[in-house]
């Protein structure tokens, strides 16, 4: 009789990936939520996105974002369009300027988006425009964004200089096109002079990330925005 040999089941992790637990690896769950008790469930709104059409959308979609009835997006040759609720395409007539990612923020009037170059404007009706036509930077260069938000009656983002500024307009729902390099509409984002990379808002916060550091600003009367924190992390995008 042959001699018989035990080989012990390998049930520990990363062994393989797969479905079944026995391989080692956790079940895949996709589209799905955990709540407090460990319950799944399907994440709501969760579909496969159809295609946009036919022309005016000629080149690949690199940036969505839902307002009002529309879903507007800039296509990867920096086209600005928007997507009605009837399924119908408008070419928003705008090339969005820059090569970055396309960032949009809104208030109760507009629409904005900007991707490193000048940050454009769209109302609901007609052709997007430039959201603050003639505005320059500190440094007295034309305007350029790589990320805008929308925060205590101004829409605020990181100057695309390769600097630590951050400007913002003046507030209230009719300048938002003067942003203006004298006075309390500017600062630098000074925990260290890393470059800023990103700015995003959360509530009634604003974060700017540099490559070494993260700051987080609030609304200030006195000063416009005023700095409530830093921490010594940071971003490479």
């Amino acid at each position: 009789m042959g001699e018989t040999q035990s080989t012990p089941i390998p049930f520990a992790q990363g062994m393989a990936a797969g479905l079944s637990e026995l391989s080692g690896a956790s079940p895949a769950q996709i589209n799905v939520l955990s709540d407090a008790a460990g319950a799944l469930h399907v994440r709501p709104g969760i579909r496969a996105w159809s295609e946009f059409g036919t022309a005016p959308v000629d080149s690949p979609v690199i940036g969505i974002f839902e307002w009002r009835q529309w879903t507007l997006f800039v296509t990867e040759d920096r086209s600005l369009c928007a997507l009605d609720a009837a399924g119908s395409v408008l070419d928003l007539g705008y090339s969005l300027g820059g090569t970055g990612r396309p960032v949009f923020a809104y208030d109760q009037e507009r629409v904005v988006v900007t991707g490193g170059g000048a940050p454009v404007q769209w109302q609901g009706a007609g052709a997007a425009t430039e959201l603050a036509p003639g505005m320059t930077d500190p440094s007295g260069s034309p305007l350029t964004l790589t990320h805008i938000q929308y925060l205590s009656q101004r829409f605020i983002g990181n100057v695309n200089s390769n600097t630590g500024i951050v400007q913002w307009s003046k507030p209230g729902p009719g300048d938002h096109d003067q942003w203006p390099i004298v006075g309390p509409y500017y600062a630098e984002a000074e925990a260290s002079p890393d470059p800023l990379v990103a700015f995003w808002a959360n509530a009634n916060e604003g974060f700017a990330f540099g490559t070494e550091t993260t700051q987080v600003y609030v609304a200030d009367n006195a000063v416009g925005f005023s700095v409530a924190a830093s921490q010594n992390v940071g971003c490479l995008v």
